[in-house]
């Protein structure tokens, strides 16, 4: 689980999200598996898709949207990517990184999901259609706009469902930053005076709960993973 999860997060870090839009066909769903996390070592490539949303204080959330795929070399090898030939999702063809990654600055309705592998080699062509359930955070609203250092820092998580397969909350300031992987989600999580030793007063301060939703699907005999993330970003000030 954990190397999956740092997967997707780099993901996140370095690759341009994109507006979400509603506005694209839908179609049939294909049934996945679903439910805890098993053995990821039997995935031959995964399929991504997250939201993002963004609040800085007294500003609309901004939501931005990620898709991707990957293609691995043996089952299970996350970090050993592969050429499966043309990758499209909705009928938009995603590009190719120098790391075999497949990805796109397009919005993508990730509401309803059509992907379409042309294959290459070892990666066999395949299709497949399905609507992701995506984590929910229900307290991200009450997130502060305003965190008190001297009082402690501690931050609600109720109202978190669906992430049934990992929760990462971190917290951070420029090149400083605190990062907890939940495997049972409490109804608050708090940073010790040692974590929060090193954060500066008078500054902003960035508080990140990302989830992720696991489900597989198998296609011409090859397990894929389905990641369907939600990661929550709030921008406060530190006193």
């Amino acid at each position: 689980m954990t190397r999956k999860t740092l997967l997707i997060l780099s993901c996140i870090l370095f690759f341009a999200f994109c507006k979400k839009k509603d506005g694209d066909p839908e179609p049939s769903p294909t049934p996945v598996t679903t439910g805890t996390l098993p053995s990821l070592n039997t995935d031959n490539g995964m399929f991504t898709s997250f939201y993002n949303e963004i609040k800085w204080p007294n500003l609309p959330t901004y939501t931005d949207s990620l898709v991707q795929a990957t293609f691995f070399i043996s089952p299970g090898s996350y970090n050993a990517h592969i050429n499966a030939g043309t990758v499209s999702v909705n009928t938009t063809t995603l590009n190719l990184t120098v790391n075999n990654i497949y990805t796109t600055s397009i919005p993508i309705n990730l509401k309803n999901l059509n992907w379409q592998v042309n294959g290459n080699g070892t990666i066999s062509a395949c299709s497949f259609s399905y609507s992701p359930l995506y984590p929910s955070y229900n307290g991200a609203n009450s997130l502060p706009d305003t965190l008190i250092k001297a009082n402690g820092m501690s931050f609600d998580l109720n109202g978190l469902t669906n992430g049934n397969s990992s929760v990462v909350f971190s917290v951070g300031q420029g090149s400083i930053s605190v990062s907890k992987m939940i495997t049972s989600v409490p109804s608050t999580i708090s940073l010790s005076a040692a974590e929060s030793g090193s954060f500066l007063t008078n500054a902003d301060f960035t508080i990140r709960l990302s989830a992720i939703n696991y489900s597989s699907v198998t296609l011409n005999g090859n397990k894929y993973g389905i990641n369907a993330g939600r990661t929550y970003l709030k921008v406060c000030y530190l006193k």
